[in-house]
This record gives C-alpha cells, sequence and structure tokens, in this order.
C-alpha cells in the first residue's frame, strides 16, 4: 500500500540516508488517496528534508495539506507545511503571507472556496510557525515592502486576540523576532519604521 511504501521510505531516510534515492517518494495526488497515506507522506517528507532540500510547487501543494491538517488535526501535515517554509525564497513571500493573511485575519482556510471554511485552531498554529520563517527573509529584501511588513504584522496581532493560550505562545516570539530584525529600520517618513505599530504592539501586550 502506499502508506506501507512511505513508512519504508521514512525509515530509509532516518537511518540510511545514503540510499535514500533507492526510495523515491512524491505527495499523492489522487482524489481517492485516504488520510492516512497522505499524512505517511508528510511524515516522510518532512524526514527527507532534514538531509535534503526539496522544491514543491507550493500554490499547487499548500491547499491539499492545509485541507488534510483541518480534516486529521495531525501534526505531520503542520510538520510538513512548516518544512516547505522553511525554504521559502523571496519569490514566495507573497503567497505566504496572503495565505497568513487570509487565514488568521480573513478566518477563511482557502482562496478559492465557494464558501468560507473557518481555519481549525491548528491550522491557525500552524501559520504562527510559519510566520517566524517569513521574518528574516522578508528583512532580507533589499527595498522593504511595508505591505508585507503591515499584513504580517496585523495577522500575527490578530491571532492573540483569543481565548487559546497556544497561539497566544506561537505569537509573540515571532513579534518579538519583528522587532529585533526591524527596530533600526526607518520609515519612508522618517522615524523608526516601529513607531508606526507602537498601537498594535500596544493593544496585543494588553491583550496577552
Amino acid at each position: 500500500s502506499k502508506e506501507l511504501y512511505y513508512e519504508c521510505a521514512r525509515a530509509v531516510y532516518t537511518f540510511t540516508h545514503t540510499l535514500s534515492k533507492f526510495a523515491p517518494i512524491n505527495y499523492p495526488t489522487s482524489p481517492s488517496v485516504s488520510h492516512q497515506a497522505a499524512l505517511a507522506a508528510c511524515a516522510a517528507f518532512s524526514d527527507l528534508m532534514k538531509f535534503e532540500q526539496k522544491t514543491f510547487d507550493v500554490q499547487e501543494l499548500l491547499p491539499k495539506l492545509l485541507i488534510l491538517l483541518q480534516s486529521t488535526k495531525d501534526n505531520r501535515a503542520s510538520t510538513f507545511i512548516e518544512s516547505i517554509a522553511s525554504t521559502m525564497s523571496v519569490d514566495d513571500l507573497s503567497f505566504w503571507i496572503s495565505t497568513i493573511r487570509r487565514i488568521l485575519i480573513s478566518g477563511s482556510l482557502l482562496a478559492q472556496s465557494t464558501s468560507t471554511i473557518e481555519p481549525a485552531p491548528e491550522v491557525k498554529l500552524c501559520m504562527l510557525h510559519v510566520a517566524k520563517f517569513i521574518v528574516p527573509v522578508l528583512n532580507s529584501l533589499p527595498i522593504l515592502k511595508t505591505e508585507f511588513l503591515d499584513d504580517l504584522i496585523s495577522s500575527v496581532c490578530r491571532a492573540t486576540e483569543t481565548e487559546r493560550v497556544v497561539l497566544q505562545e506561537a505569537a509573540f516570539p515571532v513579534l518579538q523576532r519583528i522587532i529585533e530584525l526591524f527596530r533600526n529600520r526607518t520609515a519612508d517618513e522618517g522615524g523608526r519604521l516601529l513607531d508606526l505599530y507602537d498601537s498594535q504592539f500596544a493593544q496585543t501586550v494588553k491583550t496577552g
């Protein structure tokens, strides 16, 4: 079965990585694939990516993984999403930030959907973990796109407006990292860039 193959491949990647070329894997795309097989694929890819970088069509794959995570609440799906996010490039920023904004602010799981699906807490938590990978990439831009920083800060701050402590605990380290990397940046109008977000930071600290 597919699930068994992924489990065997995972063992190869973990214990005999030099033989990984003999256990190639692809993420299952068939609509009939079981959740367990998809989750086994997620776990196998996460293990493989500890040793080598893989590239994916993120815009095609991520919606499938979000649906899987929404349906199963299984951390194998979220770990795979975070593994993919850890390899993001500047070219991916717009997509990842729009995804985080949609899930954390708009409260919608998918971009292309006839009805709004409220993201599960596990999906929101995953996006907060993804956000920590966005911060250094955003900081590396030769010319900062402040609209990206606006959306990122607004999304993370919104995540603290909840009684779920786990989301608050995931949000504050992201905000701390933003402050560390951007505290010496100057706004286009002059003055400290982060001064523009004082009210949001203050409200977040009050809420948290």
